[in-house]
């Protein structure tokens, strides 16, 4: 996982260097890349750290009390 953000972060910043250098296109080229590099690598990292899912489901009633709905289609999962 260390590797994974190492390498995001490094994308991102070999990608902006690039794209200092550069003028017109090749300076949006480089900077998209670098960004789009390191959400890829960086999101890899997230996946490999395996967060258990929450359950999320409706409002609670007005006195407090959540009233749960047979119909689980409304329910939904969420990374912690």
């Amino acid at each position: 996982m260390l590797g994974l953000v190492t390498a995001s972060i490094v994308c991102l910043c070999v990608g902006a260097l690039l794209a200092v250098t550069r003028e017109g296109l090749p300076h949006l080229l480089f900077a998209a890349g670098g960004f789009a590099c390191y959400l890829y690598f960086f999101a890899h990292a997230l996946r490999e750290l395996g967060l258990p899912s929450v359950l999320i489901e409706g409002r609670p009633a007005p006195d407090g009390e959540v009233q749960r709905e047979p119909d689980r289609n409304h329910v939904l999962t969420a990374a912690a």
